[in-house]
């Protein structure tokens, strides 16, 4: 069988069981980099999402059909949580967000007929530890493509006060053609329900985004248009928001975007940072040098000159994504010769090499992790150059971490991005906990990896990293930290703990820590102020070890 083409494709096809055959496991890029990558847990079903309860501490992640798996801390056992018996949802459950109290949000799309409706729910644990879902909003039903293209809802985040949920609506068209379902709906490319950022208050109940744009504008409904499909939004540490998105079927280059209210991003006529050819006259897609033969809607005759191709929205600038500075994850076909080459000296790029499908984007909000990765950006690439043909001329590219180092410049954002992790096996998503962040896999063996990076102080990082195993669990806590400790020499220890100023807290008396085995500690921080705290293991010659962790007041 021919490789899958893209995401959506083998998210619409894995329900009758196609898979991707296993994988090594990933490697490191630059083995001098101190960065380890475990195994944490293998995963079922169809895998889509990962979260992680800052009030238990525990992992979850969503499966497309709305199973949701809980895997308490050290996260390497599970057990379903909860299913459609519990909370409603029949259709493809493509998004989950866990706020920081709490509370389950989830996102469906349901199907009828030639229709879809979006629905998102949200979930309240109760005293006696039950789960009550009502329903925050849902869309009124708008026409589906019945392809491959029709991307749904799925992306969910939170505004950092907790006031309002972004969701991303993805596009009914690949680059918009006409999808008329057969006839059913004549001439019909987007809506205004799909491509676009969607925005609405978090404690909304039972509400209806109505499918015309008027009365989305006019409710504030409507805060970003042109997206293509961001399958992935995230805000930053100064609180802007962010969004991956993928590219279509041609070579056009993928994007991150800083998604900002009443802005267009361009799709259809701009996709990265080249023009739509086909809203221009007299377009001959046999001299396109950006078609694969290969690609669904090149088979499916979906570029072809296109007389009705409407006119970009008059007297609107569109925003251009985010540029690369290299090194890592620029490769573009030319369109004057369709070479693949590199982007070199001063070419603008924006942002990402074709078909990577960018996904799992988090930020390091809590400064928690070490330099050079403090308060920046990480996102997964879906796509591996042996899984898609369209990916394939790119050798090399894709299923792997990058690092992005943003920087803002003027009114727009510029970063540099490298590669961190490759090997994975269509990572789908990840989740920072703490400086640990856990990768989701789609594909088998359809595991969850923990990254590790190097510790934060000068003298941890001259020490083997086989000198200490280092975990806290639940992290964050409202109480008690459980330290599991494993030791490469048995010895005694010492164990403090330090506040974001440096001063010790809490201190464990000598203790002898045995090597070949795990030791575990209760650390009791209850009556603690509210904040970020490093716990320090000692040994005879110094400090071996150092975890940070986050506490909230008890209630």
């Amino acid at each position: 069988m021919r490789r899958l083409r893209n995401l959506y494709f083998l998210l619409l096809v894995s329900t009758f069981g196609l898979s991707t055959s296993a994988l090594a496991q990933p490697t490191v890029s630059d083995p001098g980099s101190g960065i380890s990558v475990r195994f944490v847990s293998k995963a079922v079903g169809t895998p889509v999402r990962i979260e992680h309860d800052a009030t238990t501490g525990d992992l979850y992640y969503l499966t497309i059909n709305g199973d949701v798996y809980r895997l308490p801390p050290p996260y390497t056992s599970q057990s379903l949580a909860f299913s459609s018996a519990n909370h409603g949802l029949t259709g493809q459950v493509l998004g989950m967000l866990i706020a920081p109290d709490g509370t389950f949000y989830l996102v469906d799309n349901q199907v009828n007929g030639a229709l879809t409706t979006g629905v998102v729910k949200k979930g309240v644990r109760q005293l006696n530890g039950s789960m009550v879902w009502t329903t925050v909003a849902q869309t009124e039903p708008y026409p589906r493509s019945n392809t491959p293209f029709d991307h749904n809802v799925n992306g969910l985040a939170l505004s950092p006060d907790g006031t309002y949920l972004y969701l991303n609506s993805g596009s009914r068209t690949d680059h918009g053609e006409v999808q008329s379902n057969n006839g059913q709906f004549p001439f019909l490319r987007e809506v205004p329900l799909t491509s676009a950022i969607l925005r609405f208050p978090a404690n909304s109940q039972n509400l209806i985004l109505p499918a015309d744009e008027a009365s989305l504008i006019s409710g504030g409904y409507l805060f970003a248009d042109g997206t293509r499909n961001s399958f992935d939004l995230a805000f930053g540490p100064n609180g802007d928001l962010f969004g991956t998105e993928n590219a279509g079927d041609r070579d056009d280059n993928e994007e991150l975007n800083w998604l900002r209210e009443g802005h267009h991003y361009g799709f259809p006529w701009q996709i990265g940072m080249t023009q739509t050819p086909m809203q221009f006259a007299g377009y001959d897609p046999s001299q396109d040098l950006l078609l694969n033969p290969q690609a669904f809607a090149v088979q499916g005759n979906f570029f072809y000159n296109d007389t009705r191709y409407p006119s970009s929205p008059a007297g609107v600038t569109f925003t251009e994504p985010i540029r690369n500075l290299g090194p890592d994850a620029r490769y573009y076909r030319d369109p004057s010769d369709g070479i693949v080459k590199e982007v070199s000296g001063n070419t603008v790029f924006g942002t990402f090499t074709t078909h990577r499908s960018p996904l799992g984007l988090v930020f390091d909000n809590a400064a928690v992790l070490p330099e050079p990765y403090m308060d920046d950006g990480f996102v997964l690439s879906w796509t591996g150059a042996n899984d898609s043909d369209l990916l394939a001329p790119f050798s090399g590219e894709g299923e792997d971490l990058l690092h992005l180092s943003l920087n803002k410049v003027g009114d727009t954002y510029e970063t540099q991005v490298n590669q961190l992790v490759r090997g994975f096996s269509n990572p789908i998503d990840a989740v920072l906990v703490g400086d640990e962040l856990y990768v989701l896999e789609f594909s088998e063996p359809k595991a969850i990896w923990k990254i590790r990076f190097p510790q934060n102080t000068a003298v941890e990082s001259e020490l083997p990293v086989e000198a200490l195993t280092l975990d806290a669990y639940p992290n964050p806590s409202n109480g008690d930290i459980r330290l599991k400790i494993e030791m490469r020499d048995t010895q005694e220890v010492q164990i403090s703990v330090y506040d974001v100023l440096g001063r010790e807290v809490t201190r464990v008396l000598p203790t002898t820590m045995h090597a070949g085995a795990p030791n575990e500690l209760l650390i009791d921080l209850s009556g603690k102020p509210t904040g970020m705290y490093s716990v320090v293991v000692s040994g005879g010659s110094g400090p071996i070890g150092r975890r940070l962790i986050t506490h909230y007041l008890s209630n």
